[in-house]
């Protein structure tokens, strides 16, 4: 490792060593994006059961993911290995485009997902007349002309530019034909605050309402349960035999009655738990992931006097495969995270019949419950 920092090289994958680690990274992540996410898609349309509202907005999740990985991590690869761009016009406006969208989209949806747990479980009669299937309709034709219309600009700036040489062929780069457009100082930061800052501290803040509020209810649960265990019986000291009777069996028939209500109340509050654990999980893999990606930018941006040594050349590639590994994480999170995705996952892999399935109709009551 000392021999970068006396020799440096022209380029970081130069070195066969580094770029053989690097092919590995963005092939390992290029599978991961692409056939998780598709596993996922194919599953919530598979399965009735997985077609809950959170899972709803997680299939579209998975496709901004999907497209991620089709058309942004080879591309990039490509980028690093090639100094000039070869994959054409076309794949340099969607490469830019795409990477925006999907990113615009996915932070969307993880925000919008939070608000719907959130009226979920704080206004549970609030949420039942506002999940409706026109309004999730519309909620994710929003999601997508919003992230799209954020991906426009890339498409009308980014352009191949053809440098003719005099002794060999001309060389092409895809960058922004009109740079003046493009002003990185203002831009990044707003970026930054928009798109990544408030959004993680709305989600935050409304996670960690939903938690104190199962955990209210979790506790509240038990000491009632225990309330109910530890009630004295009345004695039948005095008065009639057979009274007392009736009374006990229609004790004991209430009690089981209401022990049935716990479990049931008490398997939903488990469930809901789940679900909250398995988006935390999701929100810090997203932040973990795309933050590093962030902070270059920044740096890049308002850092002048940059030296373009092995470790400055380093962090280029290494925050793109951890950006981009993002995408292939999520369907890893709901396999280990989720036991109803894992299940359908299996059933898909072994190639069961679905017609001998338990199915729950697709309505808006099993829409609320779990993941």
């Amino acid at each position: 490792m000392d021999n970068f920092d006396d020799e440096p090289y022209k380029s970081l994958f130069d070195n066969p060593y580094a770029k053989g680690v690097f092919i590995f990274l963005y092939a390992v992540v290029f599978l991961l994006a692409f056939i998780g996410n598709i596993l996922v898609i194919t599953v919530v349309l598979k399965h009735r059961r997985m077609r809950t509202i959170t899972n709803f907005f997680l299939a579209n999740l998975a496709v901004a993911d999907l497209a991620v990985g089709i058309f942004c991590v080879l591309p990039n690869l490509s980028l690093n290995l090639s100094p000039t761009w070869i994959l054409g016009k076309a794949m340099c406006k969607l490469y830019f485009f795409v990477q925006t969208m999907s990113y615009t989209a996915s932070i969307i949806i993880l925000t919008v997902i939070s608000i719907e747990r959130y009226v979920a479980i704080i206004f549970p009669l609030r949420a039942k007349q506002l999940t409706t299937m026109c309004l999730l309709r519309v909620t994710v034709l929003l999601i997508w002309l919003i992230s799209a219309a954020s991906g426009i600009p890339y498409l009308i700036v980014y352009d191949l530019v053809e440098i003719p040489r005099a002794a060999a062929s001309p060389v092409h780069f895809c960058i922004p034909r009109h740079p003046k457009f493009f002003n990185m100082k203002a831009f990044l930061p707003i970026n930054f605050v928009l798109w990544y800052c408030m959004p993680l501290i709305l989600m935050t803040v409304m996670y960690t309402k939903i938690s104190i509020v199962l955990w209210k209810t979790s506790s509240q649960a038990v000491q009632a349960q225990k309330a109910a265990s530890h009630k004295p019986s009345s004695s039948a000291s005095s008065g009639d035999y057979s009274t007392a009777k009736k009374l006990a069996i229609g004790c004991r028939a209430k009690s089981r009655l209401v022990v049935h209500k716990e479990r049931k109340h008490e398997s939903a509050l488990l469930a809901r738990r789940r679900v909250i654990r398995l988006l935390i999980a999701v929100i810090v893999s997203f932040t973990l992931c795309v933050l590093p990606y962030h902070l270059r930018m920044l740096w890049m941006t308002y850092w002048e006097e940059i030296d373009l040594n092995f470790w400055q050349q380093l962090l280029q590639p290494l925050t793109f495969v951890i950006f981009y590994l993002n995408c292939g994480l999520n369907p890893l999170l709901y396999a280990f995270l989720s036991e109803r995705f894992r299940a359908s996952l299996i059933e898909i892999v072994t190639c069961k019949d679905y017609r001998r399935q338990r199915q729950n109709s697709f309505s808006l009551k099993t829409m609320n419950s779990t993941v």
